[in-house]
């Protein structure tokens, strides 16, 4: 799934921003993205996603993705409170 994909983004993300390709499996396409860190305040940082696959993950205080948000593809993932 897409997720998989993004919580490794999250891991990689710089305040510069980290380029990235992906490879989708099943068709071979790539994907050009970029994953950039920025203070997102109180909640904690935010990556946020551009090129081929534009959006946004909000991390936890802990790094761990908390919502992604991607508005190209109609996408909202929130994390369960555990």
């Amino acid at each position: 799934q897409l997720q998989a994909l993004l919580l490794l983004l999250a891991d990689q993300a710089t305040t510069s921003g980290t380029k990235v390709t992906a490879v989708y499996p099943r068709t071979g396409q790539r994907a050009n993205i970029t994953a950039r860190r920025v203070e997102g305040g109180p909640r904690g940082p935010v990556v946020e996603l551009t090129g081929d696959l534009t959006g946004r993950l909000q991390l936890d205080a802990n790094g761990r993705v908390d919502r992604m948000d991607l508005p190209q593809s109609g996408i909202v993932v929130t994390r369960l409170p555990s």
